[in-house]
């Protein structure tokens, strides 16, 4: 059911966004927050932020031009997915991650970040995953 506004009840925005630049080489210069979307190079890669912005613990959340992007650390591996839970709107970004499995904070439905396969709730929906490269510290998003 929608709230008056037309967002689905129970919709959390993603958490503060992610700092970079969306070309060129990401620097100690980036670390103002951006507060407009990230602009993808012609290729389509943005430049989300450092390594270090990144913990397994806490997800580095950056806006792109149509929709949130998460980017989890799981062990020496980091995923970036669309960071909406594809049943009910809700940030991925603020479930619980144990191993490479995010539980979205609205409903507990499961997803493997690995493959974007939805693990527990319909079984037919999945996540939305977008490469990454980390070139030297920073953290690279394809999101074209």
């Amino acid at each position: 059911m929608n709230t008056p506004r037309g967002k689905p009840r129970g919709f959390h925005p993603p958490l503060p966004l992610g700092r970079g630049l969306g070309e060129g080489e990401c620097s100690a210069s980036d670390l103002k927050r951006l507060t407009r979307p990230l602009q993808p190079d012609p290729v389509g890669w943005v430049c989300a932020g450092s390594v270090s912005e990144c913990a397994p613990d806490r997800p580095l959340v950056i806006l792109t031009p149509k929709f949130p992007v998460a980017i989890f650390q799981v062990r020496t591996t980091y995923i970036a997915i669309k960071d909406r839970c594809p049943h009910a709107d809700w940030a991925l970004s603020r479930g619980t991650l144990s191993d490479a499995t995010i539980t979205c904070p609205g409903h507990a439905w499961q997803f493997d970040l690995r493959t974007g396969q939805c693990l527990r709730g319909d079984t037919e929906c999945s996540l939305r995953l977008f490469p990454v490269e980390v070139r030297g510290t920073a953290l690279w998003v394809k999101i074209a």
